[in-house]
């Protein structure tokens, strides 16, 4: 099964030309913590002026715009769906949790994060 899910990560890294490598992705992992620092990051950067796209447990924002979102991160195909909606729209900053199981189950596969941030790790982690 996962096989298949790295076999479409590595077709629409090539279908989408690579788009994350013409992006800031910024990842945040842990047991703990991921959404607090994501958002509070997504603010900082809202409140600066910064044209930014958060994927996350709360939803999806491209900048103040909010879709629904029902994993912590989406399947790969939703992930590049946004990177090509929020880079069409000139946003450079990708705010992005990554939980454990997206990891294991190849949701960020071929993604090339700038900045990856552990918030903290507990022996119930993945």
């Amino acid at each position: 099964m996962y096989k298949n899910k790295k076999r479409l990560a590595k077709r629409l890294k090539k279908q989408y030309k690579n788009i994350s490598k013409k992006m800031i992705l910024i990842g945040i992992t842990g047991t703990n913590g991921k959404t607090t620092s994501s958002f509070l990051l997504y603010k900082y950067f809202i409140f600066n002026k910064i044209p930014v796209t958060l994927i996350g447990s709360n939803g999806i924002f491209i900048n103040d715009n909010y879709e629904e979102n029902i994993n912590t991160t989406p399947g790969i195909d939703i992930i590049y769906d946004v990177l090509k909606r929020s880079y069409e729209k000139n946003i450079k900053y990708i705010i992005m949790e990554v939980s454990s199981h997206a990891i294991k189950q190849y949701r960020i596969f071929g993604l090339s994060f700038k900045i990856k941030a552990i918030t903290n790790i507990t022996l119930d982690h993945m």
